[in-house]
């Protein structure tokens, strides 16, 4: 949302992290209105996050996105989590982070609709994570027992 009219610019779609820095560095904005498309809104840019809504200064801060910038960045949200043992702990709904220095705190791990209404969703420390595949994240064995409340 642009701060000065309280437009709604569009909806966060990818979270683009540099993974071997542990650093969220962008975010990927589906824009709404006139010019839709993907636009790339770097975490610098964000000026207030109230609830769910974020805040930047000016909409020309939304730049169209374009891939070949940001190669070597991945997006882990609705990535299994599994242990080293293969079991599986849920998907990345979602991820808590600095927003002045991009670092990664924790994932916001969701179990499927019916036990996140029940339970709600649950938290696991990012430094937990051991290796990052295309299809899905391995953690620590442990880390079953370490899931905290949101």
């Amino acid at each position: 949302m642009e701060q000065s009219s309280c437009e709604q610019l569009g909806e966060v779609q990818e979270v683009m992290i540099y993974l071997s820095q542990a650093l969220v560095r962008a975010l990927i904005i589906t824009a709404t209105g006139w010019f839709t498309g993907k636009k790339i809104l770097p975490i610098h840019d964000i000026s207030l996050v109230r609830d769910t809504d974020l805040s930047i200064d000016e909409k020309e801060k939304l730049q169209p996105f374009e891939a070949a910038a940001y190669e070597g960045f991945a997006d882990i949200l609705d990535r299994p989590l599994m242990t080293d043992s293969g079991i599986r702990i849920g998907v990345v709904a979602d991820l808590s982070f600095d927003l002045a220095t991009g670092s990664i705190e924790d994932y916001v791990i969701s179990d499927g609709i019916v036990t996140d209404l029940v339970e709600g969703r649950r938290r696991l420390p990012f430094q937990l994570s051991r290796i990052f595949q295309a299809d899905k994240i391995i953690v620590a064995d442990d880390a079953a027992e370490l899931l905290l409340p949101q």
